[in-house]
């Protein structure tokens, strides 16, 4: 009996070991699982970890070229911004410059108009001399009154340029129809119409009188540079003429 009882007990106490073993296998088996689970889950935050430092790598990267760039339009914003400034120097330069062109241009508008009266004045004493001197024979005064006409001439083109007169092709004569011209087609003389000087001034006073005509026209119709370019023609052909008038006159005064 007493065998029995510690056979008994022996075979109990190997069912409570079993049972034990059982229970430590089950505990290593839930702790290996555990385990698994949390070697899987370090792991995927270690890929976490190293995807967030690709990421914040990449974002980095990102951020300093996004520098760069803001600034790389800074400085170009500034250069914007020097330039706008070295423009609003230039306009406010050329506004200045565009009033003071525009105080001189009265001025001179003033002083031309002055000039013009004053001119005008001669020219009216001069014509009072001229109408005087018609009652009076002199050989040579039709080629001083004729030098007087092409100053007048010249004088009335001018005033038109500027816009103190208005002045139209047809007011204008040509060169047959001007006391020159009429003069030049009849005069018999032989001391004037063997002279040199007298010949040489056919073309030139017939181009006085063609690029006069131009030039009204030409600025009848608005076309002011080429008004100004037939005029300036004009003008280098009235010098020819004059030129040659005085060679008359000064050929008459010596009794050649």
């Amino acid at each position: 009996k007493g065998f029995a009882v510690v056979a008994g007990e022996v075979k109990a106490l190997a069912n409570e070991t079993a049972r034990a073993t059982e229970d430590i296998r089950a505990r290593i088996d839930l702790l290996s699982t555990e385990m698994s689970a949390l070697t899987e889950a370090m792991a995927a935050c270690m890929k976490a970890v190293d995807t967030g430092k690709t990421t914040i790598d990449e974002a980095g990267a990102d951020m300093r070229k996004i520098g760069a760039e803001i600034e790389t339009v800074s400085n170009q914003i500034a250069e914007i911004a020097s330039n706008i400034s070295e423009q609003s120097i230039a306009v406010e330069e050329i506004g200045k410059g565009v009033s003071e062109i525009s105080r001189v241009t009265d001025r001179n508008s003033r002083n031309s108009q002055s000039t013009v009266e004053a001119v005008g004045e001669i020219e009216r004493y001069v014509e009072s001399q001229f109408q005087f001197l018609d009652g009076v024979t002199i050989d040579d005064a039709v080629l001083f009154r004729a030098k007087s006409d092409h100053f007048i001439w010249k004088k009335r083109l001018a005033e038109m340029l500027v816009g103190v007169t208005k002045l139209s092709e047809k007011e204008l004569a040509d060169h047959h129809q001007c006391r020159l011209g009429k003069w030049y087609d009849q005069v018999k003389d032989p001391r004037i119409t063997a002279h040199a000087a007298f010949a040489a001034i056919a073309t030139p006073h017939e181009e006085v009188h063609r690029y006069g005509k131009r030039a009204a026209k030409l600025f009848g119709e608005g076309q002011l540079v080429e008004a100004k370019e037939a005029y300036d023609r004009m003008s280098e052909a009235s010098k020819r003429v004059v030129a040659g008038l005085d060679e008359l006159i000064a050929a008459l005064s010596d009794g050649e």
